[in-house]
C-alpha cells in the first residue's frame, strides 16, 4: 500500500467545513476597512496643521491675511526660512528647547519612578485617594 492509496481510501471528514480566514469573512472584513478609514481620516487631521505650516511659511504675510487663506504652497519657502534664520538666533532657541525638554524628561522619570514604588510597595493612609488623584491628572 502506498501513500496515495492511503489518501484515496481515507474517510471523508464529517461536520461543518473549517472557517476560512481572509476576505470572505464578511463582518470581519468590514470592520477592518472601517478601522483603516478611521485611521486615514485621523492621520489627515493630524497632518493638516503641518501642511498648513509649510503653506504659511512659503507665502508673504499679506497673502496669509486674506479670506479664504491659500491652501497651496507658494514659491518663497526658502527665502522666508533664510530671512527667519537671519533675524532670529535659531541655534539658541533650539538649545533652550533641548535643555527644557531634557530636564523635564529626567525629572518626570525620577519622580514617577519614586511615586510608582511608593504606591506599589508602601501602605499609608490616603494611598488610594492619592493614587486616584495621580491617575486623574
Amino acid at each position: 500500500m502506498t501513500v496515495l492509496d492511503d489518501v484515496r481510501t481515507a474517510p471523508a471528514p464529517t461536520g461543518p467545513p473549517p472557517r476560512r480566514r481572509g476576505r470572505e469573512g464578511g463582518g470581519q472584513d468590514r470592520a477592518g476597512r472601517l478601522t483603516y478609514a478611521v485611521l486615514v481620516v485621523t492621520s489627515v487631521l493630524f497632518l493638516a496643521p503641518f501642511y498648513y505650516m509649510i503653506v504659511a511659511a512659503s507665502r508673504p504675510m499679506a497673502e496669509m491675511n486674506v479670506f479664504p487663506p491659500p491652501l497651496l504652497p507658494g514659491g518663497d519657502l526658502f527665502r522666508n526660512v533664510a530671512t527667519a534664520i537671519d533675524q532670529q538666533n535659531i541655534g539658541l532657541a533650539l538649545w533652550n528647547s533641548l535643555v527644557v525638554s531634557g530636564v523635564t524628561t529626567v525629572a518626570t522619570v525620577l519622580f514617577c519612578t519614586l511615586a510608582g514604588f511608593a504606591f506599589g510597595k508602601l501602605r499609608f493612609r490616603g494611598r488610594n485617594a492619592l493614587f486616584a488623584v495621580t491617575l486623574g491628572t
